[in-house]
């Protein structure tokens, strides 16, 4: 009977070669069997491709269980997050993914969400307007500030990043949302004790600019004068006195550094006023007392320890 096949030969350099042969058998006259005759064709380039497409074929199969594998495992972690994920198409702007922190986040189960239109959770007109162009414009959101609702409409405050992936063969985006709602409200308060804060020591640098001599009080005395006196937090420990005193030619000037900076330096400075008014009373109500620089740092230097309860070296003011 005829035979037809693939018949892969032997050269006899040791290599392989195929061929598609067709063989007969052949009869005499009398219907003797007297051998074979045999049709052959190269099939070499045919059978490399065949063996080419079997090997892609055995490389997709394997690319595409390597691929479902990474997906399982890349879903599993996007699960494991601790944050709300969504995925979204770019088309259709319809829900394809969420973890189960949005069902949390959102307050809605998982299978409201998933298929749901991505505007919904919008929570003020024209908000995803914005988004769409800095998407389309940048490429991606980093960590801005947005205000979003939940299901049962609680509004939080959160950060969101969002960047464009390949999902299912489809143009997607991945968007992240953190809750900074409580770091926000803890902002808020800080803000207002700062505020509250500010306001009490702009309000003692207006007691402290009390204490200030006035300007006009210098031109009795000198021909020409300046004065810069600037705080550096607000109030603070410097400050300068000016009193008159027995006669148009007896004045006391101070020029003070105060230890301490800013509200503690300040409230030395009051100490230093009300000692530098009596300094100014005792020079003022005698008129024999020999005054010198010498004997106002003595006294000075006596009633502070005496205010602040120095007399001791365990006093918890020796801050100096």
């Amino acid at each position: 009977k005829r035979w037809v096949g693939d018949i892969k030969n032997l050269r006899k350099d040791g290599s392989h070669y195929w061929l598609n042969s067709t063989i007969d058998p052949e009869y005499d006259y009398e219907g003797n069997h007297i051998g074979y005759i045999s049709i052959r064709r190269d099939i070499a380039d045919q059978k490399e491709v065949e063996i080419l497409n079997a090997s892609l074929e055995m490389k997709i199969e394997d690319r595409t269980k390597k691929l479902d594998i990474a997906k399982k495992e890349a879903e599993l972690i996007m699960k494991s997050i601790l944050i709300p994920v969504l995925i979204t198409s770019v088309k259709e702007r319809k829900i394809l993914y969420a973890n189960k922190y949005a069902e949390l986040q959102y307050e809605m189960p998982m299978d409201e969400i998933i298929g749901m239109d991505m505007d919904e959770l919008y929570s003020t007109d024209g908000q995803n307007v914005h988004l769409i162009h800095q998407m389309k414009t940048q490429g991606y959101i980093d960590n801005v500030e947005e205000t979003f609702k939940t299901h049962s409409g609680k509004i939080f405050i959160a950060l969101l990043s969002v960047v464009p992936i390949r999902y299912n063969n489809e143009d997607c985006y991945i968007g992240m949302v953190t809750d900074i709602t409580k770091q926000k409200d803890a902002e808020e308060k800080v803000r207002n004790i700062q505020k509250h804060t500010r306001e009490s020591i702009e309000y003692a640098s207006l007691i402290q600019c009390a204490l200030i001599p006035e300007d006009n009080i210098f031109q009795q005395y000198f021909k020409d004068y300046f004065v810069i006196w600037h705080p550096k937090d607000i109030v603070g420990g410097d400050i300068y006195l000016f009193e008159k005193l027995r006669n148009k030619d007896e004045c006391l000037f101070m020029y003070i550094d105060c230890t301490g900076h800013g509200v503690p330096g300040a409230f030395v400075t009051m100490l230093v006023k009300a000692i530098e008014r009596q300094v100014s009373a005792l020079i003022n109500n005698n008129s024999f007392i020999e005054v010198s620089p010498s004997w106002i740092l003595s006294y000075f230097n006596k009633q502070i320890k005496k205010l602040l309860k120095q007399e001791s070296k365990d006093s918890i003011s020796n801050a100096g």
